[in-house]
């Protein structure tokens, strides 16, 4: 089952309710108190419902179990008495938290004692730099910034690519440390498991793989590897792709090899350079794609496609580019 446990920790107990009721609970978190909605402080007053055709991956219904904590004393000491199978999945910190630790050294604390913990710093303030927010926490875990004032929507989006991120990394790890003890990885097995991996927790129904030429890096190669959540599906894309070889620029994957960064299109068949789809959909409205990195080198690139239209994630996104560095090491496996 998938960890959907997740921490806020706020010294504004008002704001603690609204976190609940945007992440689906209505009662009362424990240790707050209803002392009024801080609504117009905390949110923006965008309208929170979206045009139900535009349907969101990774934007899901599943309940979430929340714990709330005032100060970042609290939270490290929380924390730190959890067991393995008790950790949350990832915080929503704000910065200024007087008279304690302030959002950045609550962070730092944390991830002494549970480093998978995924953050999302809270502020409207300028306590910091996002330069020396950085340089702080470079290299330790995935953190994301939230700045006030945001809307319920963006809470709830934040709070499904985290908790998605934390359960992809948490898969993929299991499945390497159980599977590489009975059986020898190779890069083939390894992209095909995160592949399927990122479909099944993110609800796109196509996955295809890019590998790079082994006599031309700029040139990228389709590889058999697909998921498909419907056998059958997508064929058009399958034949279209099939024995395909792109250079830099060409195609959605071509972009993300150019640029070395994740892409989302909205309208696929309305973008130029998307030579497999002109002239015909081929019953693709959207896709994504990012890369695979290694040492900074693209070693392989993941993308993704849906008959329905699915609004651009900024976070997902955003979380896929850390993600691809990470994952690079183990896609460069061939034994």
């Amino acid at each position: 089952m998938d960890n959907r446990r997740i921490l806020i920790v706020d010294d504004n107990h008002d704001i603690h309710q609204d976190f609940w009721k945007a992440l689906g609970e209505v009662t009362k978190p424990a240790g707050g108190e209803a002392l009024g909605n801080l609504e117009d402080a905390l949110f923006d007053d965008e309208p929170t419902t979206s045009d139900s055709s535009v349907k969101e991956p990774g934007v899901d219904e599943l309940p979430y179990a929340l714990s709330s904590v005032h100060q970042g004393q609290e939270a490290f000491e929380l924390v730190k008495t959890l067991s393995e199978d008790q950790s949350f999945a990832m915080a929503f910190m704000d910065m200024r938290m007087p008279p304690g630790w302030d959002g950045l050294v609550t962070t730092q604390n944390l991830w002494t004692v549970d480093p998978r913990i995924l953050v999302t710093i809270c502020t409207a303030y300028t306590d910091y730099t996002w330069d020396q927010i950085n340089t702080s926490l470079e290299n330790q875990s995935l953190y994301v910034f939230l700045k006030k004032p945001y809307t319920i929507a963006d809470v709830r989006r934040y709070a499904a690519a985290l908790v998605t991120a934390w359960n992809l990394n948490h898969h993929l790890k299991n499945y390497f440390e159980t599977s590489s003890k009975k059986i020898p990885q190779n890069q083939d097995t390894i992209l095909s498991e995160i592949l399927a991996c990122v479909c099944r927790h993110t609800g796109w129904p196509c996955g295809h793989v890019w590998k790079i030429d082994p006599n031309h890096s700029s040139t990228l190669v389709s590889t058999d590897y697909w998921y498909l959540n419907k056998p059958g599906s997508f064929s058009s894309l399958q034949s279209a792709s099939k024995d395909l070889k792109l250079n830099v620029g060409e195609d959605l994957p071509g972009e993300v090899l150019e640029n070395k960064q994740s892409i989302w299109l909205e309208d696929i068949k309305n973008k130029e350079k998307m030579g497999r789809f002109q002239g015909s959909s081929m019953g693709v409205a959207s896709g994504f794609s990012f890369p695979i990195l290694y040492d900074d080198q693209v070693v392989a690139i993941f993308e993704f496609f849906s008959g329905d239209v699915q609004s651009k994630n900024d976070i997902l996104l955003h979380l896929c580019n850390l993600l691809g560095p990470k994952w690079g090491p183990l896609a460069i496996l061939d034994t």
